[in-house]
């Protein structure tokens, strides 16, 4: 399983370019802090003030019910692993931060297999930072209590600004999971200031288990493309007959499926990942500069033309974030334009997909459906309708109930 953690530092383009990385590096399952906004999605979950968030983006669903009603962390099971994600602003007072770590740890002990990842804005040692704040302090004998391990190498920071960084970006794990799972910063432009982790869970011992996941898989048949003569004439074809019963069903489902697989295309499920819908060439080359023009502003710290450098990853940012904009009022109108030629298209259901709840069940009321046929169908002059030969429309409605 391939998780990804970052903070989106409250920026929009962040928050799009996000749906990119997780379609690019395959992840399952995003652990985020400062987003943008909440994407009005099933597989989405936030926690009570909005800051942070857990994304199951790789078709898992969640297995219980999420904790969404807490502030500063939220949790979501997902694939046998609890995950929760956290997001604590340096304006708490240090009496609240303790308050809010003590809550979580309470709900961190009422569970197993756990990955605790987010923004605690707390400087320690442990993880990188130069010395050890109260908020560090605090988080590490708050944590002690827990049977989990820090996974931050502390090798490089999470969060850079201006030429200056630090590792604020913290992952706790259970020791049940520390032996098969890696952890690191990965160089991605992300839009933010914050760096993207990613971390595999389980990339030993569940390798296998991960390559069948992500590959593509065939289940059943396109009833669609069914070649009724071809599937008459595979059935043709001799069944040998036995006396096993057990034996004789086997053989039979196999004559059957060989003929499906002559006669129609197989239906494939699996890994169907799709690049957001605005993303085209210009982007991707926009996010390469930037992303260029980042790394070589990061390393002139202490240069003569630091400045120059800055205002260029600037414009840079800038030219990304207009193109992003750009791109995507040109596929929104583009999407309108094609409402009137296909009614029933995209834009149906991308309207049908953020409607909530389960379909309503049809009335069985007699007099509701008497009315509701009565000003559907008004009733015509008897004498129109015995010249055509027809039934009463009181007679007609009886028999429908019938």
């Amino acid at each position: 399983m391939r998780v990804l953690q970052l903070n989106l530092n409250h920026c929009e383009a962040a928050q799009e370019l996000l749906s990119q990385t997780v379609y690019e590096q395959k992840i399952d399952v995003a652990i985020i802090s400062e987003q943008y906004r909440n994407k009005s999605e099933s597989t989405w979950i936030s926690d009570c003030t909005n800051k942070a968030a857990i994304w199951a983006c790789g078709g898992k669903a969640f297995q219980d019910k999420p904790l969404v009603d807490k502030p500063f962390y939220a949790r979501a099971k997902i694939g046998g692993i609890n995950f929760y994600s956290c997001y604590i602003p340096p304006s708490v007072s240090q009496s609240d931060f303790e308050k809010i770590l003590d809550e979580l740890v309470k709900e961190v002990l009422t569970t197993t297999m756990n990955v605790v990842a987010g923004d605690f804005n707390a400087w320690a040692t442990e993880w990188g930072s130069i010395y050890t704040n109260r908020r560090g302090d605090a988080l590490l004998k708050a944590f002690s209590v827990l049977d989990t391990v820090l996974l931050n190498t502390g090798n490089q920071n999470t969060f850079e600004k201006n030429g200056r960084g630090s590792v604020i970006d913290i992952t706790f794990a259970s020791r049940s999971l520390v032996r098969t799972t890696s952890w690191q910063v990965c160089d991605l432009y992300t839009h933010s200031d914050h760096q993207a982790i990613i971390k595999e869970i389980g990339h030993l011992m569940q390798n296998r288990r991960s390559v069948l996941t992500n590959s593509v898989q065939t289940r059943g048949w396109k009833i669609k493309t069914l070649d009724d003569e071809l599937f008459r004439l595979s059935l043709e074809d001799n069944l040998n007959y036995v006396e096993d019963i057990d034996r004789q069903a086997e053989m039979l489902v196999k004559h059957i499926s060989k003929a499906c697989n002559a006669s129609m295309c197989r239906k494939k499920f699996g890994a169907c990942r799709k690049p957001v819908y605005w993303w085209n060439a210009e982007i991707d080359t926009l996010r390469r500069d930037c992303h260029k023009a980042r790394r070589i502003y990061q390393r002139s710290r202490g240069a003569t033309e630091q400045t120059e450098l800055r205002e260029r990853f600037k414009s840079k940012r800038n030219d990304l974030k207009k193109a992003i904009k750009k791109s995507k009022t040109y596929c929104f109108k583009e999407l309108c334009g094609k409402i009137d030629e296909n009614p029933w298209g995209d834009a149906y259901k991308i309207v049908m997909s953020r409607i909530k709840g389960g379909k309503s069940e049809a009335p069985t009321c007699p007099i509701l459906l008497k009315t509701v046929v009565e000003t559907l169908f008004p009733s015509q002059p008897v004498e129109n309708r015995q010249a055509r030969g027809e039934d009463p429309p009181e007679k007609t409605y009886q028999q429908s109930l019938t």
